[in-house]
């Protein structure tokens, strides 16, 4: 039996990271932080493992919710390592949409470039936000405006990535 899973979809990869883009103008994240922000926009309920600012903590509670037993995640730090290539992938077909800037991109930099979308993408990604607006607004604003390195960055209040070669 196959079932179909949005989180390998690449497709729906790209979706996800305009999503991000879009709710973000003019930020430029580097490509870890992306990759994290575009895990917890597909997995909301891992929101409740991370360690919210203290001035976001109470956002942290409109993410906490019962786990779905047909969607459980076993080990979600081995899925973030698994979902890697598909997030690799999606950067990449927006780069070669010249929808993100492949320069920036090669040195680990996520830029949306000046190119409009397409009108039909710009409504559906602009739709997509609306419906999950409060998600979107911790991701972009709340996690998205942190730094990835650093005692308090991103990488250390998720875990997902390990912090042990940073620079101190």
């Amino acid at each position: 039996m196959l079932i179909y899973n949005p989180a390998f979809d690449l497709q729906h990869g790209v979706f996800r990271i305009l999503q991000i883009l879009v709710a973000s103008p003019g930020v430029e994240f580097e490509v870890s932080k992306l990759r994290l922000l575009d895990f917890l926009l597909l997995f909301p309920e891992q929101m409740d493992k991370i360690r919210f600012p203290a001035e976001s903590m109470q956002k942290r509670n409109l993410f906490t919710r019962e786990e779905n037993p047909y969607r459980n995640i076993e080990n979600p730090h081995r899925l973030f390592v698994e979902l890697a290539p598909f997030q690799e992938q999606a950067m990449h077909s927006l780069a070669a949409h010249e929808l993100i800037d492949l320069v920036r991109l090669k040195e680990g930099y996520v830029v949306r470039t000046a190119k409009p979308l397409p009108l039909a993408l710009e409504k559906a990604v602009a739709e997509r936000n609306a419906h999950t607006q409060h998600l979107i607004d911790v991701i972009s604003r709340d996690l998205g405006r942190l730094p990835l390195f650093g005692a308090n960055g991103l990488k250390d209040r998720t875990a997902f990535l390990s912090t042990r070669h940073d620079a101190v």
